[in-house]
């Protein structure tokens, strides 16, 4: 065997051995950032050091904050802080809009749960996206909201989730998400270590959304999906545990 074959073969067998040696799982993120389903958020946290790292694009149709004129693309870092507590950080950028004058818009969320989900008990968190803004035709995605999640068990390799929210519009902003009920469900079949899929379904007090996930080795998540049924958006993201 060759020395190139052999550095080969060692660099793959040390993949493998990093892949399979976190100990955590990918508590899959929204199209937001926060731990959800396609865009509403789940009650769910990240694991305590857990970080998140990705990035989407939102169709135009559905997006207000670029008055429905340009497609928007999102970066965000997402972080497990303590149990029960999650942070994360996002901008956002209307694409094509690189004049001078344009600019991102930076926003800060957080999570905290308030009861974690049991037997018979749904989790329970109380979200804030965006709360604090210089001024208020700068605050964009604003919501303060309320949500609960139970996860069920069908069978070794199958399960489903429900999610119910209710979104409030208490600080002021140019534009929100998530205002009113809101809510989901989330069929994952997992038949590997390597690779689970989802089918989700969940409506964000607007539109209804349908949306497929992948996560690959646990900690690699690929989402595509369909707002309002009919304008495909995308996002993927990585987690490591720190």
């Amino acid at each position: 065997m060759s020395k190139i074959s052999t550095r080969i073969n060692f660099l793959k067998t040390l993949f493998i051995i990093m892949i399979f040696s976190f100990n955590t799982s990918f508590f899959a993120q929204s199209l937001t950032g926060l731990s959800g389903y396609f865009k509403i958020p789940s009650a769910y946290i990240s694991e305590d050091a857990q970080l998140s790292i990705g990035g989407s694009i939102f169709n135009r149709k559905y997006q207000q904050y670029s008055d429905y004129q340009k497609d928007d693309a999102a970066a965000y870092i997402l972080l497990g802080y303590l149990p029960g507590v999650e942070l994360s950080l996002r901008i956002t950028r209307a694409i094509g809009s690189y004049t001078p004058s344009s600019n991102f818009d930076r926003m800060f969320s957080g999570k905290l749960l308030i009861i974690d989900e049991g037997e018979f008990i749904p989790a329970f968190s109380f979200g804030l996206q965006n709360p604090i803004s210089t001024e208020e035709s700068a605050n964009h995605f604003n919501s303060t909201y309320f949500v609960i999640s139970k996860l069920f068990q069908l069978s070794s390799i199958v399960s489903t989730s429900f999610t119910v929210g209710k979104g409030f519009d208490w600080a002021k902003a140019a534009d929100y998400e998530f205002i009113g009920f809101f809510g989901g469900a989330e069929i994952k079949i997992s038949p590997t270590d390597i690779i689970n899929m989802s089918l989700i379904f969940e409506n964000t007090g607007l539109v209804s959304n349908i949306a497929l996930k992948l996560i690959i080795f646990k900690h690699f998540m690929l989402l595509a999906g369909f707002e309002g049924l009919d304008a495909l958006s995308i996002g993927s993201a990585i987690s490591i545990n720190l």
